[in-house]
């Protein structure tokens, strides 16, 4: 009993971050101004808002590629920036920062486009991004993306090409590669200090249909 207590101790005086969010990707936002001497408070702003900008801007870019409307463009990206979930939000950090989404869907676009893989290594690398800003994002997007991938190659018949399939491939180790690292001091950290929930707790946290139709009554204070 004492070795474990010990062992536990040990790995919560390590694996801190691990007790939350890590928000490493955010941090790297706010470093620039951090290391120009910003304040904290700066810092923070700078992030939460950057949420916003790269949202709005992310969603432009993508609604443009495949629609080649600037005006519909204009308006997905207002839609996506400012959605009314984001609202009740705002002291979730994590939650505000889904930006990275379009950038993902916009690598793969070009790429699919262009055949050129250095859209995709971008979207490989903002998929990274995304996958660490928020777990619950980690969780709900990679599934998302790949089946958005099977459309894309269904819709253009790149399913036939074998190059495609390699490049989706080794772009998809990269993710893994650069993801799996930051999950296994959760896993570490869970598997001595038993952090669970029960299903009560996941119910009474989880969206129903009802949900999908309305706006959080924090939204609306």
């Amino acid at each position: 009993m004492v070795k474990r207590n010990t062992r536990i101790l040990a790995i919560a005086a390590t694996l801190t971050l691990a007790y939350s969010e890590h928000l490493i990707p955010q941090a790297l936002v706010a470093l620039p101004v951090a290391l120009a001497g910003g304040n904290p408070v700066l810092c923070y702003n700078l992030v939460f808002l950057s949420t916003f900008v790269l949202s709005g801007l992310g969603m432009f870019l993508f609604v443009r590629r495949i629609s080649g409307s600037a005006a519909a463009a204009f308006i997905g990206g207002l839609l996506f920036a400012f959605a009314p979930y984001r609202i009740p939000q705002f002291s979730h950090l994590q939650v505000l920062s889904a930006q990275w989404m379009p950038f993902t869907l916009l690598g793969i676009r070009a790429y699919i486009d262009t055949q050129r893989r250095w859209p995709l290594i971008g979207g490989s690398l903002a998929l990274v991004l995304q996958n660490l800003s928020c777990v619950y994002y980690l969780l709900y997007f990679p599934p998302f993306v790949a089946a958005y991938v099977c459309w894309e190659l269904a819709r253009t018949g790149l399913w036939r090409e074998r190059s495609t399939w390699l490049d989706l491939a080794l772009t998809s180790a990269l993710v893994l590669a650069l993801t799996v690292p930051f999950l296994v001091p959760y896993a570490l950290v869970r598997a001595d200090l038993q952090f669970t929930r029960s299903l009560a707790d996941v119910q009474r946290m989880s969206a129903d249909v009802y949900s999908y139709l309305t706006a959080s009554a924090d939204a609306v204070r």
